[in-house]
């Protein structure tokens, strides 16, 4: 009787790591993991920003960077990654919002030292 309930034990333990490893491979396939890794606060202070990822297939995405007042499109793959497109200009409504952004931060924290 002791030895069946061992068996049960360990085919319920090997059952929830295989769950739990096919779960992580669903995530990492469609992408949840890089959406995740977006959700951080922005700091005024920062210059480089991932605006936007986008899986094009298991092995390739599409990675929207930002530096100061430009934005770079660049793919990401297993053997290379390549810049698409190295000059867009950011839209005037995204950059008059984080304007006002930065101004309020300043303003919270004028006369401190951080």
């Amino acid at each position: 009787m002791d030895s069946a309930i061992y068996l049960k034990f360990i085919f319920a333990l090997g059952f929830v790591i295989l769950l739990l490893l096919g779960l992580a491979f669903l995530a990492r396939k469609y992408g949840l993991m890089a959406k995740i890794t977006l959700k951080r606060k922005k700091s005024a202070t920062q210059r480089l920003h991932i605006t936007e990822i986008l899986p094009i297939d298991a092995k390739r995405r599409l990675l929207l960077l930002r530096k100061d007042d430009k934005e770079y499109l660049i793919m990401l793959g297993l053997e290379k990654d390549l810049l698409l497109d190295g000059n867009l200009e950011i839209p005037s409504h995204i950059l008059k919002e984080e304007e006002t952004e930065i101004q309020t931060a300043k303003a919270l924290f004028k006369g401190k030292e951080i």
